[in-house]
């Protein structure tokens, strides 16, 4: 991708998350959802505890040798 695209992206994000801080649920179910970025913050944690269970989980099954990977 280009710088430009990257700009543009970033852009984008910038107005999502300035909107997220304008934009309130009008009856959060609870009370955490009335925080801003609640939701943002819930993603991030949620995929990052994700991806440690997963290498938790697949650490032991693979192994990695100091060899050129022919597995021996």
């Amino acid at each position: 991708m280009s710088s430009k695209n990257w700009k543009i992206l970033a852009a984008i994000l910038a107005a999502l998350a300035g909107a997220n801080l304008l934009v309130l649920p009008h009856h959060p179910h609870f009370e955490a959802e009335a925080v801003p970025g609640f939701w943002a913050a819930f993603g991030l944690l949620g995929g990052l505890a994700l991806c440690v269970a997963a290498g938790a989980m697949l650490g032991p099954l693979v192994r990695i040798n100091g060899r050129d990977g022919d597995g021996r």
